[in-house]
């Protein structure tokens, strides 16, 4: 017999979640070390007051629209309404009585509803947790130059970063504040601007039209904060900007919307007439990667601070190409609305990534926090949010709000079962999986000759 063993990581799941409640940071940071328990823990339930506000943990059910192909894992109890799992569906729970069921039918308001659906038979059934790491800065050392274990550096990028994928291997990258795009030493004391990862200043990564350049194949694309020590070689001091190119030559970054917004980032965000839904939403300096486009190659993007996917992210060939995006903060699907809270997508501007609907292909992991519809009580009904591969966060995050948002339509991308996206992050504790096992002729007779 000849096997292949595998760790067992988040890419074994459609569907993973560390705590089956919304992150608190979004609503109360006060609440995050009260409502960070799971449900068989002691996570509070009602009302508690923290911080001198009165608030709740937020818990999220799933819902009768809901359709999840392929495995789901939640180291929480799971609440689920007349949502349908084709795959097997695993928690930490345990049966509070030998016939007590492994998830919850009620509604995310406490409220009893119709049982779900399993196809798997063995399902919910309870395994051990799959813990978290703390942080996706072990992928921000792939784009270093001076480690020995880093044979082949990938791209760091500084500052607010738009990524657009080419189907035909190539990547446009709008990155300002890029100075050099690999580094060395820990803290950063020296960097280099590889012509691999663009052309930086503002003909190239800074301009409008941005730096297009074969996909970093195999590799990391990391999206730091811009860094305030003095000595990194991407440092800007308080108060500076980097020269961006314009159509009539350069000038200074204004960190405006595309409306000259006060709350901007430089890159046109938020778009015309975009009401941000947070004052932090599109930070200047802040560590955010907008990725969209069709992928031909294997890449892993990873951002410091949020990921926003701003349109289809798919694949061409769609056998062939991998994508993994991980944020140590928020991941978020890019959902614009204007003053009265509707949606900017239908804006012919936006061309194929217009109108409802939204497909992701890709490994997705919020390392700290969540995956979900930005301002998901906003915009109206978004159509189906499709997504073809494998979801994991610490906080179950919100795609739909009633009739608001996206209906789930996830599926398994079958290939994680062998392939990985570059440098993917693996759970702190686990254990070897058998992926692929055969029988042979035997090599040798029963005394250790060879046959």
């Amino acid at each position: 017999v000849v096997s292949e063993l595998r760790v067992n990581s988040f890419l074994d799941y459609l569907y993973f979640t560390d705590y089956e409640i919304e992150d608190p940071s979004q609503y109360l940071a006060a609440a995050v070390v009260p409502c960070s328990k799971y449900a068989y823990a002691g996570r509070p339930t009602g009302n508690f007051t923290a911080g001198g506000t009165t608030t709740s943990c937020h818990n999220i059910a799933f819902g009768d629209k809901d359709l999840l192909t392929g495995p789901v894992h939640s180291n929480d109890l799971i609440r689920a309404c007349s949502a349908e799992f084709a795959g097997p569906v695993t928690t930490a729970a345990t049966r509070a009585t030998p016939t007590s069921p492994l998830y919850s039918s009620v509604d995310s308001t406490d409220k009893a509803c119709p049982a779900s659906t399993f196809r798997d038979p063995a399902s919910p059934s309870s395994i051990a947790p799959v813990v978290m790491p703390a942080t996706n800065t072990s992928l921000k050392l792939q784009t270093r130059t001076d480690l020995a274990a880093v044979t082949s550096p990938g791209c760091l990028y500084s500052g607010p970063t738009d990524i657009v994928f080419n189907s035909n291997g190539t990547v446009t990258v709008r990155s300002p504040w890029t100075k050099a795009t690999r580094v060395s030493g820990s803290p950063a004391t020296g960097g280099t601007a590889a012509a691999a990862c663009g052309v930086v200043g503002p003909t190239g990564l800074g301009s409008v039209a941005g730096s297009t350049f074969a996909v970093p194949d195999h590799n990391v694309m990391y999206v730091q904060e811009v860094p305030a020590v003095f000595g990194d070689p991407n440092y800007y001091a308080a108060g500076s900007v980097p020269l961006v190119g314009t159509a009539t030559g350069t000038a200074n970054l204004s960190c405006t919307g595309a409306s000259h917004q006060a709350n901007g980032n430089g890159l046109g965000y938020p778009m015309k007439d975009e009401i941000a839904p947070t004052t932090t939403s599109y930070g200047c300096r802040s560590g955010d990667a907008f990725v969209r486009g069709v992928l031909n190659g294997a890449v892993t993007v990873a951002t410091s601070n949020f990921l926003y996917v701003t349109g289809d992210t798919t694949y061409a060939p769609r056998t062939q190409a991998v994508l993994g995006l991980v944020g140590d903060g928020a991941v978020f699907v890019w959902n614009p609305v204007n003053s009265a809270g509707a949606s900017l997508l239908n804006d012919d501007s936006l061309g194929p990534d217009r109108g409802n609907g939204r497909t992701i292909h890709a490994a997705i992991l919020s390392v700290a926090h969540t995956f979900q519809v930005q301002g998901h009580t906003t915009g109206g009904a978004r159509g189906t949010l499709t997504i073809v591969g494998a979801i994991a966060q610490k906080y179950r995050g919100i795609v739909r709000s009633g009739d608001i948002g996206y209906v789930k339509n996830y599926s398994y991308d079958l290939r994680f079962s062998y392939l990985t996206p570059p440098k993917y992050l693996m759970p702190v504790s686990t254990t070897y999986g058998v992926i692929v096992w055969i029988e042979v002729s035997a090599a040798f007779t029963r005394t250790g000759a060879a046959r």
